[in-house]
């Protein structure tokens, strides 16, 4: 905390920060890591939360703070090593050890399971749309296999797979919808145009925009695929994914206010990423106010280290489709 602290500090001019400050943030970072991996080494350590809320602290500096290296190495990668490690540690104390208290919490936000961690604990909106999209990864292994695949028959069993696994994500976003209306924004410019953020706003604007962000997973990601292979209407069963693209581009201005906090990343990340991909896929000239409006959030300096780990996870075509001026980083 104290090395994210520091570097807080030193990133931000208007509260005097310096380059010493941020040096000393990535020095102590680096002694964390040392401190770390001397844990590893200690069984009994390696089943503890500490060190599970250590890795997510780390993977939370080099989403925020990272940098790329001077070689092959760059910053997504050290923010997906302590990824992997999360979900190393997490599969390797087993889904009973997250039942309950601090290390249920813990693991909501890096499950690897759907059903025992909740044995003494209710699920939450929130849970339940990551159970949605806890669904998704492996709809994507059978869309790459179908894709490569030669053979017409294995094409079609894979084809016949991905449409049960969508009609079912389908279902289950229209029923999450219908039980949790209550707790999404419906009116997204109305709420962008606040000034006071409020922690219940900004509570309700994370689980809206990750809501209609497994909506653009699920008919833009999927859905598409299946209309393309098929040439059909999915039985009726799809929705214009941009909907939801522009559902998140309006409430996206909430999480830029300074109440937000550097929080923001872990809020936001997600969700932009899911966008660029989207736009970036779609033909060039259509939803051109989106893709305009979306590269001024790029822009806007509370994103500048969203922007930094996204052109460093997919730099090319971020380089390429979306050219935003560098901004320094304002407070929060």
């Amino acid at each position: 905390m104290l090395a994210i602290t520091m570097s807080a500090v030193g990133s931000n001019d208007e509260s005097g920060g310096s380059e010493w400050m941020k040096e000393a943030g990535r020095g102590l970072y680096g002694n964390a890591l040392q401190d770390a991996a001397v844990m590893l080494r200690n069984p009994q350590k390696r089943q503890g939360d500490e060190l599970l809320a250590i890795v997510r602290l780390f993977s939370f500096f080099e989403a925020v703070y990272g940098e790329d290296g001077d070689g092959q190495l760059t910053q997504s990668d050290g923010w997906m090593s302590h990824n992997f490690g999360d979900m190393a540690l997490v599969a390797g104390r087993g889904p009973t050890a997250f039942t309950s208290g601090f290390s249920h919490r813990l693991f909501v936000d890096g499950r690897l399971h759907l059903t025992i961690p909740w044995s003494n604990a209710k699920k939450t909106p929130n849970d339940f749309v990551l159970d949605i999209l806890a669904e998704v990864p492996s709809l994507f292994e059978s869309i790459d296999a179908m894709k490569s695949c030669g053979s017409p028959d294995q094409k079609a069993k894979f084809r016949d797979v991905i449409r049960n696994g969508y009609f079912k994500l389908h279902m289950c976003l229209t029923e999450w919808r219908k039980t949790f209306s209550r707790v999404i924004i419906h009116d997204g410019k109305e709420y962008a145009r606040t000034k006071i953020i409020t922690p219940q706003l900004l509570a309700t604007t994370n689980i809206s925009t990750l809501y209609w962000t497994a909506c653009l997973v699920v008919y833009a990601m999927i859905g598409e695929v299946l209309l393309e292979e098929e040439g059909e209407d999915l039985d009726g069963r799809c929705i214009e994914p941009g909907i939801f693209c522009r559902k998140i581009l309006e409430i996206l201005p909430v999480f830029f206010n300074p109440a937000a906090g550097i929080f923001r990343v872990h809020l936001v990340t997600f969700p932009v990423g899911v966008v660029m991909i989207y736009l970036a896929g779609i033909p060039p000239r259509s939803m051109v106010k989106e893709r305009d409006l979306f590269a001024k959030y790029l822009g806007h300096p509370a994103c500048w280290s969203i922007r930094k780990l996204l052109a460093s996870t997919q730099s090319e075509d971020y380089e390429r489709t979306y050219q935003v001026n560098e901004s320094k980083p304002i407070n929060g």
